[in-house]
């Protein structure tokens, strides 16, 4: 292991190189030590897992509940819009690999709004979750980042955004707001084959955001070109 390594309570004799790296001793108050280590404790306490299993899942478990992977929550709906602000930074919320979700089924797409520094992944084993619109309906098919309460340095990872209906109106696979910023999509697969649409191929996106500092990494595309305002791309298109 390489880096800087800091030693507390040891007299101050200088650095002292030893097996070619730098070791560096600070005097630091116990009080200072002590702050900090409740710091981190209280963080790492504070964050929390949620399960989300289409199949076996039932929204009407409670949060605690839904930490346990035996009594996970079916849909969204708990986290869906406003009601992100439910949650803390460091929370992750996982969706059960080789399921799917409809959006048809709710009438809306997923709306992860009002959250900051939440992870959206998956667990279990077999092919990636998948956020299906199943609709022809104009506007935005699967995901509406942020449109109703900013969100903020969020992660989507090992997800599939997809719309297995063909479509004859003007949309976008997934948006975000102009407000979110600081959003990273990684090991996603997006699907948009059933968006070429001729009428409407300039207007069919993707992946269409205003947001600022967007990251796409390792992901993958069909369909239409995504398109991004304020992309740093850092994996496969």
């Amino acid at each position: 292991m390489h880096g800087i390594f800091l030693g507390c309570d040891v007299a101050a004799g200088g650095p002292v190189s030893r097996g070619g790296i730098m070791l560096v001793s600070l005097k630091i108050p116990l009080s200072i030590r002590v702050l900090s280590f409740v710091i981190l404790a209280t963080e790492a306490a504070g964050a929390a897992t949620y399960f989300v299993d289409y199949t076996n899942g039932n929204d009407s478990y409670s949060f605690e509940q839904a930490q346990d992977m035996a009594t996970p929550w079916r849909t969204w709906e708990n986290f869906q819009g406003s009601k992100g602000a439910s949650f803390a930074p460091g929370d992750e919320i996982l969706f059960k690999r080789g399921e799917t979700w409809l959006c048809s089924e709710f009438g809306e797409p997923f709306k992860p709004s009002a959250m900051d520094s939440v992870t959206f992944g998956a667990y279990g084993t077999g092919p990636r979750p998948v956020f299906d619109a199943n609709t022809d309906a104009e506007g935005t098919k699967v995901m509406k980042i942020g449109h109703n309460g900013a969100a903020t340095n969020l992660v989507f990872e090992n997800i599939e955004f997809a719309n297995s209906v063909p479509t004859t109106t003007k949309g976008n696979l997934v948006t975000a707001h102009i407000a979110c910023h600081h959003l990273t999509f990684r090991n996603c697969h997006f699907d948009a084959t059933n968006m070429n649409n001729t009428d409407y191929a300039n207007l069919n996106e993707t992946l269409s955001t205003d947001a600022d500092y967007l990251v796409v990494d390792k992901c993958s595309f069909y369909g239409e070109p995504p398109y991004n305002r304020h992309a740093a791309y850092a994996g496969g298109r």
